[in-house]
């Protein structure tokens, strides 16, 4: 039993270890469950726990993986899960309410910190066998509460990348030295299978380190190894088939995608070395392993010295920009070191080459005098020393990465200060067991003793600085089921009230979404009909009375203090209120196209947005009664104007304030709309942003419009036979393709409607049903957006679907009676599944092919495979770190 324990110490102690840390930075900053506090923010918030929260709902059958209403008006899930929640630990979330999401993501990323600690000590326990236990603890502690962990966590399932890496380094190396396969195909599956896009930066890892690695091995086994890694390596890509094809096909229609020449040759030479160094150096271990193995050069193996080399090229994209992006695929917003985990992880392995060989067996003459042990003190009391300082008196200037998302040259230059304490006494400590100046077990507790000021400093640095109430969210939490479950509507923010997944993780269809797979063409068509949207985000909020309807919203979300008289209030708690919406359409409609289809398939970007509308509704409903009015305004004071392809507004600020003064004189019943918008595309921020504050009487409606999460048309209130005096205030130049005041009629719009029959589609099992009742040449508008993902069926048949407004679909139907089914499979997915059927009989064969040893009747293609590994090496290195290089320099 003894004995049993002892083997299990070093795999058992990691994660306790680790767990202890946390559990003591949460009690200090009231992280549940030591209080009401949870430490999600950024991405999380934004994306990671409500997408989570749509997960769940997948799970209880609530909502569709294929056709999800939560998401962006109906988007493929697939590829959402295997973009963000691809993690085992996701299916925990059916044991957790929704309520308690918050404080459930602080004992996520403990259980995936741990599972970090406990893959990093598998590794290092097999690789280096003779490195003693409390050693092996040590650096997997180091492994798991690294930079990589703290600053990035909000993308939790970057966490299940990081503890898998280990086990795919140990399959990796299995298969160079022994020529077994099978673990590095399970590995390589795995990877690809819980994070496609990072698996990008492990294909360039893989390359660089095989090419690396390859002249270490005996020669006559190169061509063996060689081979056997070109196979597992295509057999691991053919059984995840499923997994990539669909992701990668989906990624690529987002909005996400752009020139990579011209991404390369913005930005600047150096990264932002005030958020990068901290991702990769807040682990002291590293910089001091990496520099002590240059060190002790002479001492190392060729295979330490073909890790230094290669945490060398980890190294360079983490300070040179053009490279770091050529890592991320030519671009990122944010998270600017993503592969951060394996350069941590080569550095703790120069690390552990040095504690584990080398090391003399004499005792060096001074280690008996006390100077050599009173300098390791001192140098491990300084880390102590400056995280007092600086969390007691530069808490604020230290912290600004939780704030910002970004470090600060403020903040490098404090943290510094502990970083070179800590490097100086890590490095002091392993030199000085190296030249046997301190015995094995005093370096061992100081190190552990090290390693009690560094790991807590950093969890409270990019952790604890985190911390917020896990209860602030449950106002909108409280919105939750109150609404009927006996039809198919969405609901709408009038104002960006709060994160945009949010209302569909509330469990409500949307047109909200918020992920990098947010369709091109369905943000763009947002864009024109009027809705807010930026970089890879699109919201409900904007539109008008005319396509809330047409899309389906039937409800809206407002703040109390924005509510109008007239609203017909749902539910409300202190902070929020569901209304109902004034004009309402079924979901899905039958309409008759006047003249050719082909006349809606694009939203035209040659009429302005209002106008947009007005043609929408001689489109869908045959009238040519006038729904849209424009105004002009009455005065224009201190404003320069000019017209012509684009509005060309140029105010005079020093004459004082500039702006547009209109006096709407209001008959019947109206809502006056407000626009200014200009090109097509996905800005963090839009030249035009900023640049007006539009008033009703004296009540100011929208600040610094348009914004980022105001950039739709902005509802400027409902009047019925008044005069309106409206304001539009100019606070920069701007020019815009649409820019205007207009009133919607509600009569027109009311007798439009009129003509729709009541029949709409219903959800059952992840399919909309519905029955209509047609004549020749009617369709069904569905107010789904197009991404080659849907399939319907009329009366059982599968018919084909025309694309109208940019994105949205048209379906055919017979006069008569027209039973609608509407379902959905990804793109690529059959294929992705053929290609899984090849993969699993390909690892089937080579299994067998293998079982008595490496055939012979592979040796054939082993020059083949020399050549064509060398050519991928060579065609990698270039085009990740000479080409970005050459190209940002010749701009």
């Amino acid at each position: 039993m003894k004995q049993t324990f002892r083997r299990f110490v070093p795999y058992l102690l990691p994660p306790l270890v680790v767990l202890g840390f946390l559990s003591a930075v949460f009690a200090c900053y009231g992280l549940f469950p030591f209080g009401g506090n949870t430490l999600s923010w950024c991405d999380m918030d934004q994306q990671v726990l409500p997408l989570l929260m749509d997960f769940k709902d997948i799970l209880e059958g609530k909502s569709s993986l294929f056709l999800n209403l939560q998401n962006a008006g109906g988007m493929n899930f697939w590829g959402v899960f295997l973009f963000f929640l691809s993690s085992p630990f996701s299916f925990l979330v059916v044991f957790v309410q929704k309520s308690d999401f918050w404080s459930f993501a602080n004992l996520l990323v403990a259980m995936k910190m741990a599972a970090c600690s406990v893959t990093a000590a598998v590794f290092f326990r097999k690789r280096f066998p003779a490195l003693d236990w409390p050693a092996g603890v040590m650096l997997s502690v180091m492994y798991a509460c690294s930079g990589y962990a703290l600053l990035y966590y909000q993308n939790v399932v970057w966490l299940d990348v990081m503890y898998l890496f280990p086990l795919f380094l140990l399959a990796l190396l299995r298969l160079a030295e022994q020529e077994k396969p099978l673990a590095y195909i399970l590995a390589l599956a795995a990877m690809l299978t819980v994070h496609f896009y990072l698996s990008y930066m492990l294909v360039i890892f893989l390359i660089l380190a095989s090419g690396l690695w390859l002249f270490t091995l005996p020669r006559e086994h190169r061509g063996r190894v060689l081979v056997l890694l070109g196979l597992g390596t295509v057999t691991a890509a053919l059984v995840t088939g499923p997994v990539w094809l669909p992701s990668l096909l989906q990624y690529a229609a987002s909005a996400r995608t752009g020139n990579l020449i011209e991404n390369l040759q913005i930005g600047s030479f150096f990264t932002r070395l005030n958020t990068t160094l901290p991702v990769v150096f807040s682990t002291a271990g590293v910089a001091a392993g990496f520099l002590l193995t240059l060190f002790y050069w002479k001492q190392a193996t060729a295979r330490i010295r073909a890790v230094l080399v290669l945490f060398f090229l980890l190294l360079l994209p983490v300070v040179i920009e053009p490279i770091n992006k050529m890592w991320h695929t030519g671009s990122y917003q944010a998270f600017p070191v993503r592969y951060g985990y394996m350069t941590t992880l080569m550095g703790l392995v120069l690390l552990a080459f040095l504690l584990n060989q080398g090391i003399p067996k004499k005792e060096h003459p001074l280690q008996s005098s006390p100077f050599p042990l009173f300098l390791a003190m001192v140098a491990t009391a300084l880390p102590f020393v400056a995280s007092c300082i600086l969390l007691y008196l530069k808490f604020d200037e230290i912290t600004v990465y939780t704030r910002t998302l970004w470090g600060s040259d403020e903040s490098l230059r404090q943290l510094a200060g502990f970083f070179l304490t800590s490097i100086l006494a890590c490095g002091l400590l392993v030199l000085f067991l190296r030249e046997r100046l301190l015995t094995r077990r005093v370096f061992t507790i100081l190190f552990c003793l090290f390693l009690c000021v560094e790991t807590p400093f950093q969890l409270s640095v990019y952790l604890g600085s985190a911390a917020s109430s896990a209860d602030s969210r449950a106002e909108i939490l409280d919105l939750s089921e109150r609404l009927p479950e006996d039809s198919l509507y969405r609901v709408k923010n009038q104002k960006k009230y709060f994160d945009a997944n949010l209302l569909g993780a509330l469990g409500y269809p949307t047109l909200n979404h918020y992920t990098s797979l947010t369709s091109k063409s369905y943000m763009f068509a947002m864009k024109k009909l009027g809705y807010s949207s930026y970089w890879m985000e699109v919201n409900s909020n904007g539109g008008t009375l005319l396509t809330d309807a047409i899309l389906g919203n039937q409800y809206n979300v407002y703040r109390k203090d924005d509510l109008p008289n007239e609203s017909r209030i749902v539910y409300q708690n202190d902070t929020y209120a569901i209304t109902e919406s004034p004009f309402r359409l079924p979901f899905g409609f039958v309409f008759s196209p006047q003249g050719d289809l082909a006349k809606l398939s694009v939203l035209s970007e040659e009429l302005s947005r209002m106008d947009l509308q007005q043609w929408l509704s001689e489109s869908l409903f045959g009238t040519q009664e006038r729904l849209v009015t424009e105004y002009q305004p009455q005065e224009t004071v201190n404003v320069t104007v000019e017209h012509g392809e684009k509005w060309e507004l140029t105010p005079h600020l020093e004459n004082g304030r500039a702006y547009f003064y209109y006096e709407i004189p209001v008959e019947g019943t109206q809502t006056l709309y407000f626009d200014c918008f200009d090109e097509l595309h996905n800005y963090l921020y839009e030249a035009i942003n900023d640049s007006f504050h539009v008033f009703v009487g004296q009540e100011l409606i929208d600040q610094d419009y348009p914004s980022q999460s105001s950039n739709g048309l902005v509802e400027l209130g409902t009047f019925t036979d008044e005069t309106v005096i409206v304001q539009v205030e100019l606070l920069r130049p701007c020019s815009a393709r649409s820019f205007g005041v207009y009133g919607m009629d509600h009569v027109v719009l009311e007798s439009a409607f009129s003509t729709v029959s009541g029949d709409g589609l219903s959800e059952t099992q992840g399919e909309l049903l519905g029955t209509f009742s047609a004549e020749e040449g009617d369709y069904l508008f569905l107010p789904v957006p197009s991404d080659g993902n849907v399939l319907v069926t009329v009366n059982g048949e599968e018919v084909q679907t025309e694309t109208i407004w940019d994105c949205f679909l048209a379906v055919p139907l017979t006069e008569g009676e027209n039973e609608v089914r509407v379902s959905a499979f990804p793109s690529g997915m059959r294929t992705g599944l053929w290609l899984a059927v090849c993969g699993l009989a390909a690892l089937v064969l080579l299994m067998l092919l293998l079982r008595k040893g490496y055939p012979p009747v592979l040796r054939f293609v082993e020059l083949p495979a020399k050549v064509v590994f060398f050519i991928l090496c060579a065609g990698v290195f270039l085009a990740v770190y000479v080409a970005p290089v050459v190209i940002y320099l010749l701009r």
